[in-house]
C-alpha cells in the first residue's frame, strides 16, 4: 500500500499541508470520491458543462413554447450545477497547485511514495 502524506503527518512542513485534508484519500472516514486533484477539477468542469447544457435546453424550450417555467428551470439548472461545478473546479485547482508545489519541494508526489527519513 502506498503512503499518502496527509494533513496529520509530522514530516510534512506546515506550508505544504493538503489545503483540503478531507479530500485526501487517507483522511479518516473521507467520503471524497476522487483521490487525485485532477479528478476533482474535471468533475467540477463536467458539472459546469452539464449546467450550461441544461440551461441551453431550457432556453430552447422557452423559444419554442414561450413557457415561463422553462426559463425558471433553466436558471435553476445553471445555478445549481454551476455552483456545485465551480466549487469542484476551485477545490481541484487548489489541490493541483498544492500537488505541484509539494512535488517540487519534497521531490516526490504526495500520492506516490513514502518520504525518506
Amino acid at each position: 500500500m502506498l503512503h499518502r502524506p496527509g494533513q496529520w503527518d509530522h514530516h510534512v512542513p506546515s506550508d505544504l499541508k493538503e489545503p483540503f485534508p478531507w479530500a485526501h484519500p487517507n483522511y479518516p472516514n473521507s467520503i471524497h470520491p476522487f483521490s487525485k486533484p485532477i479528478g476533482t477539477f474535471l468533475f467540477g468542469v463536467a458539472v459546469i458543462l452539464m449546467g450550461l447544457a441544461a440551461g441551453g435546453v431550457a432556453y430552447g424550450s422557452w423559444l419554442r413554447t414561450g413557457d415561463e417555467g422553462a426559463i425558471w428551470a433553466g436558471a435553476f439548472g445553471v445555478g445549481t450545477f454551476g455552483l456545485v461545478g465551480l466549487w469542484g473546479a476551485f477545490v481541484g485547482a487548489r489541490r493541483l497547485k498544492w500537488q505541484r508545489r509539494f512535488t517540487r519541494v519534497m521531490g516526490f508526489s504526495p500520492f506516490s511514495q513514502r518520504p525518506q527519513h
